[in-house]
């Protein structure tokens, strides 16, 4: 009976476990879409189609979740014709190694919306800030500085802030962040 009741317990925490790592694992690189619909004032059409992707959090681990999620990813933003794209940061967690990955499935999209696609950084990013804009626009994508970029024809301005913790895209604090980054092993 004592055997069979801890046989049931290994059971039981050995499902937890492997539950715990589906969701560290697997769930956490699930492609969420979401459609919403905005009412804004003044616009000069009936509609304006803003596609968003974030987070990325590209690195080496989760390539092989991401590549089949960013394929199915690029593949809608093409269906919905989109009047404009933009990206808001996180694009890597440890690394800006895997940025030109990410770039080879961004280019697709170049052409795919009436307005073009913008970015703006994460905190993710201020590590690798200078490797990403550098990527980024290489790839056709207007990266967004504490600055915006105005689409006369459907009356919209679309703005790129800094994230608070990156120093405002300080190019001189860039190296001091990475010698804190790499002595803390975030």
């Amino acid at each position: 009976m004592l055997g069979l009741l801890l046989s049931l317990l290994l059971t039981l925490l050995l499902s937890i476990f492997a539950f715990l790592i589906y969701l560290t694992k697997f769930h956490r690189h699930k492609l969420s879409i979401t459609h919403n619909t905005i009412k804004v004032r003044n616009l000069q059409s009936d509609r304006f189609v803003v596609a968003h992707l974030s987070d990325f959090h590209v690195d080496s681990r989760n390539l092989f979740y991401l590549e089949p999620q960013l394929t199915e990813a690029i593949q809608f933003i093409k269906s919905i014709h989109p009047d404009v794209i933009v990206l808001t940061g996180d694009y890597v967690n440890h690394s800006a190694r895997p940025i030109p990955l990410l770039c080879e499935h961004l280019t697709k999209l170049n052409g795919c919306s009436k307005f073009g696609m913008f970015a703006s950084m994460g905190n993710h990013d201020a590590f690798y800030l200078s490797e990403i804009v550098e990527k980024l626009e290489g790839c056709g994508v207007k990266v967004l500085r504490n600055q915006s970029v105005v689409v006369a024809q459907a009356n919209v301005e679309i703005v790129g802030l800094a994230d608070p913790f990156s120093c405002k895209y300080c190019v001189k604090s860039q190296s001091r962040l990475r010698s804190l980054h790499s002595d803390s092993n975030i």
